[in-house]
């Protein structure tokens, strides 16, 4: 038998994930990959956050991380996207456009499992499905945009919406619907991507399913 999984442990859920990396001759992949590498331990760094504290997981054209939970939240929504924004624009300045990087990041929380082959967690699947959905998607798609974050709703509700610092009026709702995930996130564009609209009005006692998942036998 195998071995048991340890017990769930709280985590920020951070992924990211390099735009037409698959499009891309294999010596720019090479470049891409050690450049975001690059970019993503220095973000973290300039934002407070240990990088060699979180676990991280390769995933080819991004990478999965789970942020400790006693490293702040709004450091990881407010200060990561940031910083990374600033080192791609560095990276990207002297690159040709093969090896440029234009990122989507997705942002979620909550328990994640650890087992001998790695994490599994609602959150975790959530987080990949906002990073792959196509909101995000198509911010970058129509625009010049280098950077998109996207966030979970209940993340923007808990941490984006009370902090006047983070700006959560730069962020727009959008609709999600990858697979098995169907709900509302909030998708903040970087640079060169289209104005947010006014964020629709919410009834303070609204108490809406935040995810609709397939239900369990």
């Amino acid at each position: 038998m195998g071995s048991q999984p340890q017990h769930a442990l709280h985590h920020t859920v951070v992924v990211v994930d390099v735009s037409a990396f698959g499009q891309r001759p294999l010596n720019p992949q090479l470049e891409i990959r050690r450049g975001l590498y690059a970019a993503l331990e220095a973000a973290f760094s300039d934002s407070g956050l240990d990088w060699s504290a979180a676990e991280h997981e390769d995933r080819g054209d991004g990478v999965l991380v789970l942020v400790p939970a006693d490293m702040p939240k709004s450091r990881v929504v407010g200060g990561l996207p940031h910083a990374l924004l600033g080192e791609l624009r560095r990276y990207n300045a002297s690159r040709k456009p093969t090896a440029q990087i234009r990122l989507r990041m997705a942002i979620t929380a909550g328990e994640v499992h650890h087992d001998e082959r790695g994490v599994v967690g609602d959150d975790v699947t959530l987080a990949f499905r906002l990073v792959n959905s196509a909101p995000v998607r198509d911010v970058l798609a129509h625009s010049t945009a280098s950077f998109a974050l996207i966030v979970s709703d209940r993340l923007y509700d808990d941490v984006v919406r009370p902090d006047p610092a983070m700006d959560p009026d730069s962020f727009r709702p959008v609709d999600v619907s990858v697979k098995e995930v169907r709900g509302r996130a909030w998708l903040h564009v970087s640079d060169g991507g289209p104005p947010p609209p006014p964020p629709p009005p919410r009834e303070p006692t609204e108490r809406r399913p935040r995810w609709r998942w397939p239900r369990r036998a």
